[in-house]
């Protein structure tokens, strides 16, 4: 429907509401579910056009429902406004989107993501020491945007440590970490993948490290598998392609021990489709590769393909002999393009943490304080003018 790629919203929403990693789409639930959809699609349509309607607020853009919502609007030319808490931080960020064609003309155009324009405007102003200050308290664990926090319950461990861990006799040209996503978690409707979803991407990744045994695979499964629940673990996914027989793969289990950062180190490069961890791998000098488009796509701080083809071709062969670290001036940007993603880019957030919302709210005084603020004047000035950008 009008190029706008609704059919990947849908597929995502599916595949999240069954917490599977794949579908087969002629099934009977599923052209029921697209269906069902489509109706939707038709009467959003409508009661936008015949309520005149000039802004829509918006609290994601991604999956069946919102991505409906999202999309259906900007073809319509009216202004949408989306914003989002970044978990449990507090924090809020978000963008002002004006019509279709420049939200598909841009690669980090999901919300969270920051444009080249804000990417120039917080490098002009950035202290060197709150960059600094950030990368070690993300490491250490003090933050919770993102599952930061989680770091906390894991285990520091050496080179040394890790390897007495995985017990292996054999010397390896490379070690990769393959962080792997929730497998039912989005793998389409914010960033584009190389493939339909996050459990074919990694049966192939899989297919790869079976044919390339120059290389250690570790692959990594996300620790919101036990937070967020699933009904398809990667485990199910190793078990039904015999993963487990072979001596250069290994599977870590989404609560083990070891701790992400110490196996960052103890890897040279990361393989994600998407993940925060790829500005954490690059902040720490470590090569990223990237199966899809994401918050650092086309910042120089991650390996990207056109195809899935490439990528196959690159895991079976290419990545034996190639050095894949950052150099100096790239680990630097990437520590800048972490603090501006995990940090920066949530405006909203200076009001929130100015003022005691929820108090300022039952004591009546909202408007007052609303009305006097600073950073809400701008975020009003951006919304009610032809801004378009992050927030």
């Amino acid at each position: 429907l009008f190029n706008c790629d609704f059919e990947k919203n849908i597929y995502s929403g599916y595949v999240r509401i069954r917490e599977v990693g794949t579908c087969n789409v002629d099934e009977k639930s599923y052209k029921k579910f697209f269906y069902n959809w489509v109706i939707n699609f038709i009467k959003f349509q409508s009661i936008l056009k015949k309520l005149d309607i000039k802004y829509l607020f918006i609290s994601d853009c991604v999956y069946h429902n919102f991505g409906l919502l999202f999309k259906t609007a900007l073809l319509q030319n009216i202004k949408v406004v989306a914003t989002i808490p970044y978990d449990q931080s507090g924090l809020i960020g978000g963008r002002v989107y004006l019509n279709a064609s420049n939200y598909f003309r841009e690669t980090r155009n999901y919300l969270l993501s920051f444009t080249n324009k804000t990417l120039e405007e917080i490098q002009n102003n950035l202290k060197p020491n709150l960059i600094n200050d950030f990368v070690q308290s993300r490491i250490n664990g003090n933050q919770k945007i993102f599952d930061g926090s989680y770091h906390r319950n894991t285990k520091k461990m050496t080179l040394n440590e890790i390897d007495l861990s995985f017990n292996k006799k054999i010397i390896f040209h490379k070690k990769i970490l393959i962080a792997c996503h929730l497998l039912w978690d989005d793998s389409n409707s914010s960033y584009t993948t190389l493939y339909e979803d996050y459990e074919i991407w990694l049966s192939k990744t899989i297919d790869c490290a079976i044919i390339n045994t120059n290389v250690l695979w570790i692959f990594k499964a996300h620790p919101s598998e036990i937070y967020l629940g699933t009904k398809r673990t990667i485990k199910d996914l190793f078990i039904e392609k015999n993963a487990f027989k072979y001596n250069n793969i290994i599977l870590l289990e989404p609560d083990t021990i070891i701790n992400t950062y110490s196996l960052i180190s103890y890897v040279d490069s990361i393989i994600t489709v998407k993940g925060s961890i790829g500005f954490e791998a690059a902040m720490l000098g470590k090569g990223v590769i990237s199966a899809g488009t994401n918050a650092y796509s086309e910042l120089g701080i991650s390996l990207e393909f056109e195809n899935a083809d490439l990528y196959e071709n690159f895991l079976m062969t290419k990545i034996n002999d190639i050095n894949l670290s950052q150099n100096e001036k790239n680990t630097i940007l990437a520590k800048t393009y972490a603090y501006i993603y995990f940090v920066s880019k949530c405006p909203l957030s200076v009001f929130l943490s100015k003022y005691n919302f929820y108090n300022v709210v039952e004591s009546g005084n909202i408007f007052t304080k609303i009305s006097n603020d600073d950073t809400i004047k701008k975020f009003t000035d951006k919304i009610t003018s032809n801004y378009e950008g992050d927030l």
